[in-house]
């Protein structure tokens, strides 16, 4: 974290996944894992909707890069969870 990749290309990344994740009506925390291509064109490699929760697992990871600590990231996930059972 952060990734090697420029501001543009990261933003589009972060489109894809929320776009790959609303198409397969996921719900919850996923991570969408992505390859680079040639021109920065990103390509989605897999949806994971079970991703690692240890402290030392990517999804924690990256929400620690947004400022989300660990126990923050767990607390969301159950909210979310609470609300979607509504």
């Amino acid at each position: 974290m952060p990734p090697g990749i420029d501001e543009a290309t990261a933003g589009n990344v972060k489109n894809m996944a929320l776009k790959a994740h609303r198409a397969l009506q996921c719900s919850g925390a996923t991570r969408v894992d992505f390859m680079i291509g040639e021109g920065n064109s990103p390509y989605v490699l897999e949806v994971n909707t079970l991703p690692g929760m240890t402290t030392t697992s990517l999804l924690p990871k990256i929400a620690g890069s947004a400022g989300l600590s660990f126990n923050d990231l767990i607390e969301e996930i159950l909210r979310f969870a609470i609300k979607e059972e509504e």
